[in-house]
C-alpha cells in the first residue's frame, strides 16, 4: 500500500498550469520504508534541479527509492547526471533503488551514454518495489 505526501508542479512561471512541458514529482511511500518518486512531463536543465532537490531528500530519509519514469517524455543529460549520482552514492550508502522506465524517451538515452548496466531499471512499479524491499 502507497500513500501519496506530496506533489510537486515546475512550470516555466513556477505556478500550476496544463503545459504539457511541465514536470510533476509525486513523493509516495511504501512498506519497509521505501519512498517512491512518480515523475511525469520532462526532465531538462530547467525542470532537474528540483528533481535532484527531491531525490536527495527522499533517498536521505527512506530506506529504499523507486523513482518511477513512466510517464516522463523528455530524459536530458541534466536528469541523466542524477541517475548517475545514485548509481555511485547507492553502493555507499547501502540505499537499495530502482527505476520503472518502459518508454523510449528514457530507455533510449539510458542506453546510449551507457548507463542501463549501471542503472536497475524495472518494467513494472511492482517489480521495482519488490526487488527495493528485499
Amino acid at each position: 500500500m502507497m500513500r501519496t505526501e506530496s506533489t510537486i508542479r515546475i512550470s516555466p512561471a513556477q505556478v500550476p498550469s496544463s503545459d504539457p512541458d511541465d514536470l510533476v514529482i509525486d513523493l509516495q511511500h511504501a512498506e519497509g520504508g521505501v519512498a517512491a518518486l512518480l515523475v511525469s512531463g520532462e526532465i531538462d536543465m530547467r525542470t532537474a534541479p528540483e528533481l535532484r532537490d527531491r531525490v536527495t531528500e527522499a533517498a536521505g530519509t527512506a530506506a529504499g527509492l523507486v523513482i518511477n519514469l513512466e510517464n516522463v517524455e523528455f530524459l536530458a543529460s541534466a536528469g541523466l547526471s542524477i541517475l548517475v549520482e545514485l548509481a555511485r552514492n547507492a553502493p555507499v550508502t547501502g540505499m537499495k533503488w530502482g527505476v520503472v522506465a518502459t518508454g523510449r524517451a528514457v530507455l533510449r538515452p539510458l542506453e546510449a551514454v551507457g548507463l542501463l548496466p549501471l542503472v536497475p531499471v524495472y518494467a513494472t512499479a511492482e517489480a521495482a518495489l519488490a526487488a527495493v524491499q528485499k
